[in-house]
C-alpha cells in the first residue's frame, strides 16, 4: 500500500524550516520502496527540482570514516550546497575537506552535528573545489550521511552528488551506471 506526503516538513511536522528529514524503520526494509524530491519554488522563471538521495542505516559512516563527493562545483555560475544527517541519535563531529581539480586541498571545516539533525553547508564550497571528503570524527559517537547539490545560479536547476558506496553499497573496485550525464 502506497503512502505519498507532500511538503513533509510544514505538512506532517508543522516546521517552518526550508528542509527537513524523514526517517523510516521497517522489519521489512527490502519490501520498501522511497524516493524523496525537493523543489524550489521560489525561482521566477518557474519551479526546479530533482531527486534526492535515500540512505540505508546500515551504511552510515561511522566514527573514523571518510566517503568522496565527486562532482561539487563553486564557479560564477555554480554553487553547491551539502547536507550532512546524523542518523544514530548521537552527536557527531565532522569535517569536510575540498580539493581541487589537481587534488590540492583547498580548504576544510569542521561542525559538530546534533543527535537526528541535518547540518546545511549552504554555499560553503570554495572556488575550485571539484571534490569533498566527508569525514566522521574518530571520537564521534553518532553516524553520518552526506550528499551535495550543486545548483546552476542562473536556472535555478540542481542535482544530487552522493557517494555510490554509501548511497548504493557499491565498492570502488566495480563497474557502475551513470543513468544520467550533463
Amino acid at each position: 500500500q502506497g503512502v505519498k506526503l507532500a511538503d513533509v516538513v510544514t505538512s506532517v511536522f508543522a516546521g517552518d524550516e526550508v528542509s527537513g528529514t524523514l526517517q523510516l524503520r521497517s522489519r521489512d526494509f527490502d519490501k520498501l520502496y522511497t524516493t524523496a524530491n525537493i523543489f524550489s519554488v521560489s525561482n521566477p522563471i518557474g519551479t526546479t527540482g530533482a531527486l534526492i538521495p535515500i540512505f540505508r542505516s546500515d551504511r552510515t559512516l561511522v566514527a573514523g570514516k571518510t566517503l568522496a563527493l565527486t562532482g561539487i562545483r563553486k564557479n560564477a555560475k555554480t554553487r553547491t550546497n551539502i547536507f550532512v544527517q546524523e542518523t544514530s541519535g548521537r552527536p557527531a563531529k565532522v569535517t569536510v575537506r575540498f580539493y581541487a581539480e589537481s587534488g590540492a586541498e583547498l580548504s576544510s571545516l569542521t561542525e559538530s552535528i546534533d543527535s537526528f539533525r541535518l547540518l546545511r553547508l549552504i554555499d560553503r564550497v570554495p572556488a575550485g573545489a571539484v571534490t569533498a571528503r566527508v569525514t566522521n570524527d574518530a571520537t564521534s559517537a553518532g553516524n553520518l550521511v552526506a550528499y551535495a547539490t550543486p545548483v546552476d545560479q542562473e536556472s535555478g536547476d540542481f542535482w544530487s552528488v552522493a557517494d555510490w558506496g554509501q548511497l548504493v553499497g557499491a565498492t570502488y573496485d566495480e563497474p557502475v551506471v551513470v543513468p544520467a550525464a550533463g
